[in-house]
C-alpha cells in the first residue's frame, strides 16, 4: 500500500498579503512572493502539486521553477493573460514527483461577461481551464486534472441554478476521464462544503473531500477535491499563508 500526498492551491499570480495589512482586502495582496510559495511547498514535500492562477512568460515559469527545486517533473497551461498583473500569463499547472506520460487540456464556455474589479478597473471575463497529467506511480496509472472556474459569486450566477448547471456540465464534459484511479483537484470558485452532486457524471464514480473549513481568508470554501480509486486517510487546510487561498493538503493510500 503506497501512500500519497498531495497539495492544491491557487497561488493568485505568486503574490502574498503585505505586512500588516487586512487579510479579507484582495487589493492588499500585492507584494512578491515566489520565493515564499516555493518555500512553502519545499517544506511541505508533497508528491502531487496542483496549482491554480500560476504565472508564466519568456524566461519565467512558476511550475518550472517550483519543479527544477523540487527535481519532479511537470506540465502546465496557459489560459489567458493574467487578471492579476498583464505583462504574465496565467494557468494552471501539475508538478509530480512521479513521470508524466502524457497530458490533456481544455478551455471551459466563457460567457464574455463584464466585472468591475476592487481597484475599479472594469474587465471581460477571460478564459478558464484545466490541465490533466497522466502518471505512473509504479505498477498504477493515475489522471491528475487541476482546474480553475469561473467565479460564480462575483456575476450573480447562483450555484445551483440553470445557468450554473450548464456551465458545470460544459465542465464535467472536458474533465471526464477513463482511468479508475484519478483525482480532480482545483479552485471550483463555489463557495460550498461539498460540491459532488454538481456533477452527476462524476458523482458515480468518485468521491470527495469534503471542507468543513473555509478555504479562503474572507471565510468561503472555493478549493475542492474530488477521489476515485485512492482511499482518503487525511485533509488538512493549510490556514496560515499569506495567500488569498488556502493549500489544501491531503493524503491518499493506493
Amino acid at each position: 500500500m503506497k501512500k500519497l500526498k498531495t497539495l492544491t492551491w491557487n497561488i493568485g499570480g505568486g503574490k502574498i498579503l503585505k505586512e500588516h495589512a487586512d487579510s479579507k482586502d484582495r487589493l492588499n495582496y500585492s507584494d512578491e512572493g515566489s520565493d515564499y510559495i516555493l518555500d512553502y511547498i519545499k517544506a511541505t514535500q508533497p508528491d502531487i502539486i496542483c496549482l491554480q492562477e500560476t504565472h508564466m512568460r519568456e524566461n519565467f515559469s512558476h511550475a518550472q521553477r517550483i519543479a527544477e527545486a523540487l527535481k519532479y517533473t511537470y506540465t502546465e497551461h496557459t489560459v489567458d493573460i493574467s487578471h492579476i498583473d498583464d505583462t504574465y500569463k496565467i494557468g494552471n499547472a501539475i508538478i509530480s514527483r512521479f513521470p508524466i506520460k502524457s497530458r490533456t487540456t481544455g478551455i471551459f464556455t466563457n460567457l464574455h461577461l463584464p466585472i468591475t474589479l476592487e481597484d475599479g478597473r472594469t474587465q471581460m471575463m477571460h478564459d478558464k481551464g484545466f490541465v490533466r497529467a497522466t502518471i505512473d506511480i509504479g505498477e498504477n496509472t493515475m489522471d491528475i486534472t487541476t482546474l480553475h472556474l469561473m467565479p460564480f459569486r462575483r456575476y450573480d450566477i447562483a450555484v445551483p441554478s440553470l445557468q450554473a448547471t450548464e456551465i458545470l456540465s460544459n465542465v464535467e464534459d472536458l474533465i471526464l476521464t477513463k482511468q479508475n484511479t484519478s483525482l480532480i483537484m482545483g479552485d471550483f470558485n463555489i463557495d460550498l462544503p461539498e460540491i459532488l452532486y454538481l456533477f452527476p457524471k462524476l458523482q458515480k464514480e468518485f468521491s470527495e473531500v469534503a471542507t468543513q473549513y473555509p478555504t479562503t481568508p474572507k471565510g468561503r470554501h472555493y478549493d475542492h477535491a474530488l477521489y476515485c480509486g485512492v482511499t482518503l486517510k487525511s485533509t488538512e487546510i493549510m490556514n496560515n499563508v499569506k495567500t488569498d487561498h488556502y493549500p489544501v493538503v491531503c493524503t491518499f493510500t493506493l
